[in-house]
């Protein structure tokens, strides 16, 4: 079957949204394709102003015509909001596209230590990094976002050796893995889409890290754990660190059992918030007995990170 890429440029805080509408259309998620040049020491230096390019790709079959319609009206609404630019298609033959998508993934740095590199390719032997090796074929959860990348900064600062972490709404385990490398004993990844745990699960594979169990499930209000997998018990309740890159919204509904999971002083990574919904989020946080430590933001994305009383 040969299949139809699909492509709209836009600027970075619409991207979130394009992304999942794409996905909605598309198969086998996204590729974001950020400009950028390489550095001198052989990274890939991303250009935080340009417009972004998210790609996705549609099967060549009897339904393509009405998806690429209810496409076209899906981002016309987006774009009363944020600027985005014309939906671009280009045919792409059975043999290729499977590989074309991987020609919009290159090394990154994310925070001082840490550096995202494709699944695919060998990463740099630098002393004093963290490579994170990611088979970025979902929409997030490649260090791409601001979200993302102001977790994986605040997990540098705060993860410790032997520590026990949560992250809820893992996406393909990015955020898990890094932990585990920054030397975290064990890391329980959660998700309600059984397509992201299967992600982090392989990714947790090819990183080599047995410290990740991914499990298809949530917290509930007193931070204990609904899970349709099993969990061992060294991943269960307490924790000293959760980071969870969700939504305002969702931020603001799990922020008790968020909070509830934790030991006493231990710290919440919270992202995913915009600066209209910030308030709501801090106004559920502060009603469950948390003290905020830090407010990071990075292109009208906010992360907030407290310890619980």
């Amino acid at each position: 079957m040969d299949w139809l890429e699909i492509s709209v440029q836009v600027d970075r805080e619409a991207v979130e949204s394009v992304s999942e509408v794409l996905t909605r259309y598309g198969y086998g998620g996204v590729a974001i394709d950020e400009p950028g040049q390489p550095g001198p020491d052989g990274d890939y230096i991303v250009d935080l102003v340009a417009p972004v390019t998210v790609h996705a790709y549609l099967a060549q079959d009897e339904t393509v015509t009405d998806r690429l319609h209810q496409l076209e009206v899906a981002l016309w609404h987006l774009s009363r909001l944020r600027p985005i630019g014309a939906l671009q298609t280009r045919p792409v033959q059975a043999q290729d596209w499977e590989t074309a998508w991987k020609a919009y993934y290159r090394p990154q740095q994310v925070g001082e230590r840490i550096v995202v590199v494709p699944a695919w390719e060998a990463p740099a032997d630098t002393p004093g990094t963290v490579a994170v090796l990611m088979d970025p074929g979902m929409a997030f959860g490649t260090g791409t976002h601001p979200t993302t990348r102001l977790c994986l900064a605040a997990l540098e600062r705060y993860v410790q050796p032997g520590q026990r972490i949560l992250d809820v709404g893992t996406g393909s385990g990015i955020l898990a893995i890094a932990a585990a490398k920054l030397g975290a004993a064990n890391v329980l990844a959660l998700d309600t889409d059984p397509i992201a745990v299967q992600a982090a699960r392989e990714n947790a594979q090819v990183n080599l890290t047995g410290a990740v169990c991914a499990a298809l499930g949530t917290l509930d209000g007193q931070g204990g754990l609904v899970t349709e997998d099993q969990v061992p018990t060294s991943h269960e309740p307490p924790y000293d660190l959760v980071v969870a890159n969700l939504t305002a919204a969702i931020v603001a509904r799990l922020a008790q059992g968020l909070v509830s999971a934790l030991r006493p002083g231990g710290w919440l990574i919270v992202s995913g918030i915009i600066d209209e919904l910030e308030a709501k989020a801090r106004l559920a946080l502060d009603a469950t007995g948390w003290d905020l430590e830090q407010r990071v933001e990075a292109d009208g994305w906010i992360a907030l990170i407290g310890r619980r009383t």
